[in-house]
Formats: C-alpha cells, structure tokens, sequence
C-alpha cells in the first residue's frame, strides 16, 4: 500500500476478494509502543460490510463498520524481532478492503554503548582490595560480577586465593542508551608469600619441616641459601589444587636442582610422595617428576628454558591433572601425568616446598604457596 500528498482514495485502496484477509508485515521496528492508524472509507457505501482487527496476534476491533470517509487509530506493542503484522479479516457483509493503513511513532531508538575494561594487575590471594575501574561511552556508571578466586562489592575487588579471577563488566542501558556488550576480562591471583626470609639470624625456623638443619639451609640477608640442601616443606596441607613459586635471586651455574615441591605427602620428605618441578642449571631444563609413595620417581621430559636471576618459577597442579611451570607471567611448558601417576596425585591434597642439591651459592627468597581455584 503506497501513495502520497497527489494521489486520492483510489491510489492507496486495497480489497480482498472471496472472503480474504488482508496481511501486512512491517519490519524493522524499534521494539516498544506504536501508533497504527488504518482507513475504512467506502466509495460503495455498503452499510453492512465489516472488519475484524488483528495487531500482532491480538484481536483490536471484532466488527469494524466501514463508513464514507473513516478511520481508526489503535496502539501496538512492537516486540524485540521489531515485527508488527496487521491482518483485516471480513467480519460481515461484501468482502473488506482498505483505504488506507500507516504505522508511526514509536520510542526512539537507543543510542549504543561500548564499555572499556582493563583486567587489574597485582592480585595477590588474601591481599589488599584493588580498585576497578571501567567506563561506558554512555558515562554511566560500570558494574562488575565475579567468579572464581576472587570477589567484588562495588567496584572493589577482594582475592581470595591463588588461582583464575574471572570479571564481568555491564552496563544495563537507561531511557536514552541500549544495554552495552558485557567484558570479561580473566587474569590470574598469584599465591600469598608463605616466607620472605626477612628475619634476624640464619635458622630457617619453625615455620618450615623437612630439611631445617644449618647444613642444609641458612638465612644471610633476608633470602634463603642452600648448602646441602633436600626438601624444606611448609607444614600446612593445601588442596588437591595447588601452587607454589619461588624468586631465583641467584642460580649457581652449576647448580643440579633447585625448584619446588608440589603434594608432599610426608612433612618430612619427598620420599613418600611429591611431585617436583626443578631447574638443572647444567643442562638448563626444568624437569617434572613424580615420586611415588615408595620413592619411585617417574621424571617426564625436560623442558629446555635458561632462568636468570630475579625469574620467578611457579609450579601447579591443576585439576586434569596436569603439572604447569610458568616463568614471571609466562607459560613455559606443561606434563600431563600419566594414567598412574594421575590417580595417585588426583584427589591428593599435601604440602608445597623447596628443593635443592648441589646448588651450593644459589640465592632464594619469597615463596608462595596456596591452594588454587580455577
């Protein structure tokens, strides 16, 4: 149906033959309240022809009565698809036609949004609350929703253990803009510092089982130094999801092993149990071995990397069963366990730790260690 400011009733008139209906389908419609305005003037004057009004699946008018020079005008509420369809049926009399049918107003279309976020850095588990901050184009304000190892009120973020932090962003919209695409932005929550090592005297102290004697470990200037070395465990026992990381202040170039201990199921040694994640600075790999209840050890391939000093190394175990070794923020290499080991470290819980031999003027300091979520 078409016409415009020159024509007359005949330019824009439809009719229905045989007891048809009349069907109009008008697309691309801002979803919301709209004016539909439809003509019932008759040239024929038929005083007995009738119309039934259908907007939307929704009957308006059951028996419409045409007229010499009518019309009506009825609301319609335009769904999300922007669709409207109008359908005029014969209620009674000749067949029904239209003189003329038009649809405006409408709410105005809502302005886009875009939100901009930038996942934060620093998150330490149990550490201080970080500000976050994101911005709408709209200038409305941003809420966050979290998920893992972190929470949020407001805009503040609290870490609450080692693993993945996963953020949300929204901004629902208002009267004048439509709702922004939501960002996620998922970071990792590094560990909490089980020891810094800054403390007078060089005993390593109770903090620590395992090999605590002078001639395996000292403290000199706030950082650990291995002599003879072996596993120097923390005492509590984490989850069967865990992480542990140390900073290679210094690594002797000639050092055999010098790493991390994951799952010690002894407090006392590697030998009844552990996985171990050390760094050969001879053959500068990093190997994963897992050690079974009786001291079997299963070593999985190498991974060839150099560590430098100042490099963190961070061990984890996650819950397929897979050993990651990272270096700073970087992902270095991963072991999957073997159907074997898998089931014997799976649903284990244990303790995180160091290990060294033969690194005599090697320098650590801060370990870190937690149970991790991911």
């Amino acid at each position: 149906m078409k016409g415009d400011a020159t024509g007359d009733l005949y330019s824009t008139l439809r009719w229905a033959r045989s007891g048809a209906t009349l069907t109009y389908s008008f697309g691309g419609l801002t979803p919301g309240e709209h004016r539909v305005d439809l003509g019932f003037s008759d040239p024929w004057t038929t005083a007995s022809r009738a119309a039934r009004i259908t907007l939307d699946g929704q009957v308006v008018e059951t028996a419409r009565p045409f007229g010499a020079d009518s019309s009506s005008a009825y609301t319609a509420t335009v769904g999300a698809d922007g669709v409207l369809r109008v359908e005029i049926a014969k209620a009674a009399g000749p067949d029904i036609q239209v003189s003329f049918l038009m649809v405006s107003g409408g709410p105005a279309a809502l302005a886009a949004q875009t939100i901009a976020f930038t996942a934060p850095t620093g998150a330490t588990a149990g550490g201080d609350a970080i500000a976050l901050t994101a911005t709408a184009t709209s200038g409305l304000p941003v809420s966050f929703q979290a998920s893992g190892a972190c929470t949020v009120t407001g805009t503040r973020l609290s870490p609450t253990s080692a693993g993945v932090c996963t953020i949300t962003a929204t901004q629902a919209g208002d009267g004048e803009f439509a709702p922004a695409e939501s960002i996620t932005r998922t970071f990792r929550v590094q560990a909490a510092v089980l020891d810094d090592f800054a403390r007078r005297g060089s005993a390593v102290g109770g903090s620590w089982t395992g090999d605590t004697a002078a001639t395996a470990y000292r403290l000199a200037a706030g950082t650990l130094r291995p002599y003879q070395g072996g596993a120097l465990l923390r005492p509590e026992v984490l989850g069967a999801t865990q992480e542990a990381s140390v900073t290679l202040t210094k690594v002797s170039r000639t050092a055999q092993s010098v790493g991390l201990v994951l799952k010690a199921q002894s407090a006392r040694t590697v030998d009844r149990g552990a996985i171990t994640v050390t760094y050969d600075a001879r053959t500068k790999a990093i190997t994963t071995t897992a050690i079974a209840t009786d001291g079997t050890r299963t070593a999985y391939p190498a991974i060839p990397v150099r560590l430098l000093p100042g490099d963190v190394l961070t061990a984890r175990y996650t819950a397929d069963d897979t050993v990651e070794i990272q270096l700073g923020d970087d992902l270095v290499g991963t072991r999957e366990l073997s159907d074997a080991d898998a089931a014997r470290f799976h649903d284990a819980t244990g303790r995180v730790g160091v290990w060294t031999q033969g690194a005599l003027l090697t320098v650590l300091d801060d370990v870190r260690g937690g149970t991790t979520i991911d």
